[in-house]
C-alpha cells in the first residue's frame, strides 16, 4: 500500500516506470496551492471568523444543516521543466472503494459526535419543527444523499464530491453548501432562514465539513525525465470546511477552517489505471515532438499540443479503517469548532 508513487514518462516501449516510493514530507498536510493562497489571506490561526458578533449570546440554536462532503475525483495540473513535452501534466485522481451504507455511517457517527460538544460548548439545540413549518421553507426541497457537487478552486485544480447529511434530520438543507453554483433551492434555504431568525429570534446553524482524500499532483522534469508525483492524504479541508450562523438580524456569522484537520495513515492503493493505448500514443508523440526539437525538424506539436494525461485510483483497502479515520478527524474538528463557538458566544 503505497502513499505516495512517482509515475515516470520515459522512452521506449515501456512508457511509465511507476513505483518510485518515497516517505510523505513530516509537514504533509496542506492541501495544494490553491489552498496555501486561500491560507495567507486569513492569518496562521486553525480557523477564521467573520461576524463574529452574530455568535455572541447564541446559546440556543435551530440546526438548518449538516453536511459532509466526501470529495471522490481531483483534476490537478502541474507545469514540467526542461524539454517538458508541455506546459502542463493532467491527473485525474478518483477514490474507490466506499460504498454508500459507509459514508452514512461516517456522516452519522460525525454528527452525534458534533452534537454532544455543541452542548458541552454551552449551546442547545432548539426543535426544528417550527422552523420546517415556517412560510418560507415549504418552498425548500431536501436534497437527495449522495447529492453531487462542484468544487470550483482554479485553473490548477478542480473536485467533485457527494454531499451527505445526517439519517436522523428530516431534511436535508444546502444553505452553507458554497461549494455549488448558486441555485434556486439554496436561494429558498436562505429566505427561509434570514425570515425565521428575524421573526422567531432564534438563530439557524449551518455546519459543512469536506473530507478530502489526496494532494493534487505535481509534475517535475520534463522530457523523458518528465513525472508526476500523487500522494493519498486523509483530511478534513480548509476548502469548505465552516460553520455559519444566521443571526437574529438576518446577518450570517462564519467560523471557517483554516488549516486542514490531517488523519496520519495508510488507507489507500494508488494506482495508475491510465489506458495502455494512451501511454503508448503519448511516448510515441512525445519522442517525435523531442527529438523534432533537438535536431532542428520543428515540431509544431512541440511544447504546444503534447501533455502527460494520468488517471490515478486511489483505491480504499479497508471502508471500515477509512471510515474511522474520518470519523477521528472529524472528531478533532468538532472539538476545534465548537470550543471556538463557545468563546465567541
Amino acid at each position: 500500500m503505497n502513499r505516495l508513487r512517482t509515475i515516470t514518462l520515459a522512452a521506449g516501449a515501456a512508457a511509465v516506470l511507476a513505483g518510485l516510493i518515497a516517505p510523505a514530507p513530516a509537514d504533509a498536510g496542506i492541501l495544494g496551492d490553491a489552498i496555501n493562497k486561500q491560507l495567507n489571506s486569513h492569518g496562521d490561526g486553525p480557523t477564521w471568523t467573520e461576524h463574529a458578533d452574530s455568535f455572541k449570546g447564541a446559546s440556543q440554536v435551530v440546526l438548518g444543516q449538516f453536511t459532509v462532503v466526501f470529495l471522490t475525483k481531483s483534476v490537478s495540473y502541474s507545469g514540467g521543466g526542461f524539454l517538458s513535452t508541455s506546459n502542463s501534466a493532467k491527473a485525474i485522481g478518483q477514490l474507490a472503494g466506499v460504498d454508500p451504507a459507509t459514508y452514512q455511517r461516517v456522516t452519522d457517527a460525525v454528527f452525534e459526535d458534533f452534537k454532544a460538544k455543541l452542548a458541552r460548548a454551552g449551546i442547545t439545540l432548539a426543535d426544528p419543527a417550527a422552523y420546517y413549518a415556517s412560510k418560507y421553507y415549504q418552498k425548500v426541497r431536501s436534497e437527495d444523499q449522495g447529492h453531487p457537487v462542484t468544487v470550483p478552486l482554479d485553473d490548477k485544480q478542480s473536485v467533485e464530491g457527494q454531499a451527505w447529511w445526517p439519517s436522523a434530520l428530516p431534511h436535508h438543507d444546502n444553505m452553507a453548501l458554497t461549494m455549488r453554483f448558486m441555485d434556486a433551492n439554496t436561494t429558498n434555504v436562505y429566505t427561509a432562514q434570514y425570515d425565521y431568525a428575524r421573526t422567531a429570534k432564534l438563530p439557524v446553524l449551518n455546519v459543512v465539513y469536506v473530507v478530502d482524500f489526496a494532494e493534487p499532483a505535481k509534475s517535475t522534469g520534463g522530457g523523458v525525465f518528465q513525472k508526476l508525483d500523487v500522494k493519498a492524504e486523509l483530511a478534513i479541508s480548509p476548502r469548505g470546511s465552516q460553520i455559519q450562523l444566521m443571526d437574529t438580524s438576518g446577518k450570517v456569522g462564519k467560523v471557517v477552517l483554516n488549516k486542514p484537520i490531517v488523519e496520519g495513515g495508510t488507507f489507500a492503493e494508488i494506482k495508475d489505471i491510465t489506458s495502455g493505448l494512451q501511454k503508448g500514443a503519448e511516448t510515441v508523440q512525445m519522442l517525435g515532438n523531442i527529438g523534432g526539437a533537438i535536431f532542428g525538424k520543428g515540431s509544431n506539436a512541440f511544447g504546444k499540443q503534447m501533455r502527460m494525461d494520468r488517471r490515478i485510483e486511489y483505491s480504499v483497502v479497508d471502508p471500515k479503517v477509512w471510515g474511522d479515520m474520518v470519523i477521528h478527524a472529524g472528531g478533532q474538528t468538532n472539538d476545534l469548532m465548537t470550543n471556538t463557538l463557545g468563546s465567541l458566544k
